[in-house]
């Protein structure tokens, strides 16, 4: 299994970039590939990404 890191600005609120990422991540194969994605900001709770698909912790977290 291959691992794959995403690293981007953020996750949390599925609009243009982010949810365009968001749809080609939900359709990799997840037996052939181990995904994490990196957000270096969160803005909020929500996320649009499949339960398979490990959020590592952010760098800035701006929701505290």
């Amino acid at each position: 299994m291959k691992k794959l890191l995403f690293i981007t600005w953020s996750m949390s609120h599925g609009y243009g970039t982010e949810k365009s990422l968001a749809d080609i991540l939900n359709r990799i194969d997840i037996t052939k590939y181990s995904i994490d994605v990196l957000p270096l900001f969160k803005n909020s709770e929500s996320n649009i990404l499949n339960s398979n698909i490990k959020v590592l912790d952010s760098l800035i977290d701006y929701t505290a």
